[in-house]
């Protein structure tokens, strides 16, 4: 389950604004940290409000992956944690499955006695109110970058 942070038309946007100098990559580069960030920050602190904490590990692990040719960066849980179940004994689960599951939510199995899990639709609001700060703090770096240049 990932929440990419993208900057929309940013080819437009550098070819516009190249008189900036040969430090736009580093511009977009971090604009697209900051948003990133942000993002990761809206995921912890919804896991946090949501109650979707028993052990951590899916808090934990929420990090970014870049792509620097795509200019985009997708945050999101990430590895894998040890879980006991009570068919299978000891199995890894993925923390990206535990946050599909989460957003998703189950239908209950009597056969292997797990319980439904509602679907809370927590993604969605993580891109929503993250995707807006996000984008402020975006703006944030490229408005004090434009300021540095005097334009």
């Amino acid at each position: 389950m990932k929440v990419s942070a993208e900057i929309s038309g940013i080819d437009d946007l550098i070819k516009d604004i190249k008189e900036l100098g040969d430090d736009i990559d580093e511009v977009a580069d971090r604009m697209l940290d900051a948003g990133a960030e942000v993002l990761e920050d809206e995921w912890r602190q919804t896991i946090r409000r949501k109650g979707y904490i028993k052990t951590g590990a899916m808090r934990d692990s929420i990090g970014i992956k870049k792509n620097k040719k795509k200019k985009t960066a997708d945050v999101f849980p990430q590895g894998s944690q040890k879980i006991v179940t009570k068919t299978k004994g000891v199995k890894k689960v993925s923390n990206a499955t535990k946050a599909y599951v989460l957003h998703h939510g189950r239908k209950s199995n009597p056969k292997t006695g797990r319980d439904a899990i509602k679907a809370s639709y927590f993604v969605t609001e993580i891109q929503q109110k993250g995707g807006i700060r996000a984008k402020i703090a975006m703006e944030e770096i490229l408005d004090e970058e434009l300021k540095k240049k005097g334009m």
